[in-house]
């Protein structure tokens, strides 16, 4: 995913983007929403998990899962 600037957008602690997304897999962004935030297992310092997650909607209509956590994104799915 990447920006209107090619560079790939990050997302603060409070969830805010650095950049709106414009690109996934090559294909411009119809538009976007989120996050989501994600807090798994806070009582299990070991096993803890924080994330972002959004919905991408790329100009074929096709729907995205994305998610940023530890500083990378990860496309979890593609959805027509």
């Amino acid at each position: 995913m990447t920006a209107a600037d090619g560079t790939s957008p990050t997302v603060d602690e409070r969830g805010a983007l650095s950049a709106p997304p414009a690109r996934i897999e090559d294909v411009p962004v119809l538009g976007w929403a989120g996050p989501w935030p994600l807090r798994e297992r806070a009582w299990d310092a070991e096993r803890a998990r924080t994330a972002q997650r959004f919905q991408i909607v790329d100009e074929s209509q096709r729907a995205w899962l994305a998610l940023w956590e530890d500083g990378a994104w990860w496309i979890e799915g593609r959805y027509r």
